[in-house]
């Protein structure tokens, strides 16, 4: 996969979240955390599960279970992309 800036891992984040919760992506925001979006703990493994698929990443359960922000899965995509 070719190397993404933040905006657009971002938005792509806020776009499956949006979709496994189903929520407006305009409604959600880097800031957003996923407990006040509406995630249930089933939401969440399939947002890994779904994050992992499209960047080519693996999230470990223990990283998953810190995560309680969309800005969370950002950093941690940005961090582990391509290294």
């Amino acid at each position: 996969m070719a190397t993404q800036d933040r905006s657009q891992v971002v938005q792509k984040v806020v776009d499956i979240i949006a979709e496994q919760c189903s929520q407006q992506p305009e409604n959600i925001s880097e800031d957003s955390r996923l407990d006040a979006i509406g995630a249930d703990s089933l939401d969440r493994v399939e947002i890994v599960i779904t994050l992992e698929e499209t960047f080519n990443i693996e999230i470990s359960d223990e990283a998953a279970d810190k995560i309680e922000t969309v800005k969370g899965y950002v950093d941690y995509i940005m961090e582990h992309m391509s290294s």
